[in-house]
């Protein structure tokens, strides 16, 4: 199960998840940056409380990073744990974001 609060403050959003990323909740991820990304100029996704991530949550990660190349929004990670630092690390998703951002 992904919980996914959302603070809103005018052009900065905050999107808090809280839980696991896996196959049955990545889509919810995904649509809901795609439902709020042209409402804000710099979104932050907090991993603080996720608990798992999968390859597909993975996927759902790369795919919010390719997005906000192509969208006029920022988007920054925060909240990592040592785990999914880690599994970020392993596979590329922080290089991938800092591609994107020197490309956004």
């Amino acid at each position: 199960m992904l919980t996914i609060k959302i603070k809103d403050s005018s052009t900065h959003l905050v999107l808090s998840l809280i839980g696991e990323i896996d196959l049955s909740t990545a889509g919810e991820l995904e649509e809901t940056v795609n439902a709020i990304s042209h409402k804000a100029e710099h979104i932050t996704v907090d991993f603080t409380q996720v608990s798992f991530i999968d390859s597909t949550g993975i996927g759902a990660v790369i795919s919010l990073i390719l997005s906000s190349m192509d969208a006029p929004f920022e988007l920054e990670f925060k909240g990592e744990s040592p785990m999914v630092r880690e599994l970020f690390e392993m596979v590329g998703v922080y290089k991938v974001l800092s591609v994107a951002q020197k490309e956004g």
